[in-house]
């Protein structure tokens, strides 16, 4: 089963509604009926946004108690840092440090690091990093240096400029196939639909548009882009085409 997983801001959403819509993997069901009885889940039975570690551990819902974690292959999203961390200003879940005034606000005026801690499993597990960066840094490594099991990571640009071209390379790796080559079906709206995190602008057009250009490295202040510099993996920023 094709289950994707990622950092929030990063397009999960996207890949789980593609995947629905356009793949089809032969011996679960019929070409027409979907999510889950198709082969293909909303998230990884340990959450979506959690890292491997917590891979023994299940999220409260039955349909994820009963699956054999064996047989999930992580469809994981990676979203550019410096993106990611604005982003993540904006829609930070359940992630806390403080960055009303600024953002990413990775490094205090004295030189300090600003640590962060994000929450799993509705708060009753805490993991604290060293800043936003050494965050992307610590939950992303986990998937690049061998978890132990299979998967596919992504890059989020690719979902949103080469959305059939990467879900097709996704689904057959997983033994599926396209529902309809020639119609592939698009996601025009937001994936988030209306939840948190979604915007009136999201949507296919409208994130052309968005990430069509050149990202304004003046959302960073100096300070923070020292940091950022510094901290960044060079192995996850060389294995994706990310750039300083």
């Amino acid at each position: 089963m094709i289950a994707p997983a990622g950092l929030f801001n990063t397009g999960t959403n996207l890949i789980a509604n593609l995947l629905e819509h356009n793949c089809h993997i032969p011996g679960r069901t019929n070409r027409r009926k979907r999510r889950n009885a198709s082969g293909v889940t909303w998230q990884t039975p340990w959450g979506k946004h959690s890292p491997p570690e917590f891979r023994n551990k299940t999220v409260e819902d039955p349909f994820f108690q009963a699956m054999n974690k064996d047989h999930i292959l992580p469809v994981v999203a990676v979203r550019e840092p410096f993106e990611w961390m604005i982003s993540t200003c904006h829609n930070n879940y359940v992630l806390r440090w403080p960055h009303r005034r600024r953002c990413p606000n990775l490094i205090h005026p004295n030189g300090t690091l600003i640590e962060v801690y994000n929450q799993y499993f509705h708060g009753a597990i805490r993991r604290y990093h060293k800043s936003l960066a050494h965050f992307w840094n610590d939950w992303n490594r986990q998937y690049t240096e061998n978890p132990g099991f299979p998967r596919l990571m992504v890059r989020h640009k690719d979902l949103i400029f080469f959305p059939k071209e990467t879900i097709q390379i996704v689904c057959e790796c997983a033994g599926g196939e396209l529902i309809d080559d020639k119609n592939f079906t698009y996601i025009i709206n937001a994936a988030k639909g209306n939840r948190k995190g979604a915007k009136p602008f999201d949507g296919l057009v409208g994130n052309w548009v968005k990430y069509g250009k050149k990202f304004d490295i003046s959302q960073i202040n100096q300070e923070d882009m020292e940091v950022a510099k510094n901290v960044l993996d060079g192995k996850i920023m060389k294995m994706f085409g990310f750039k300083w």
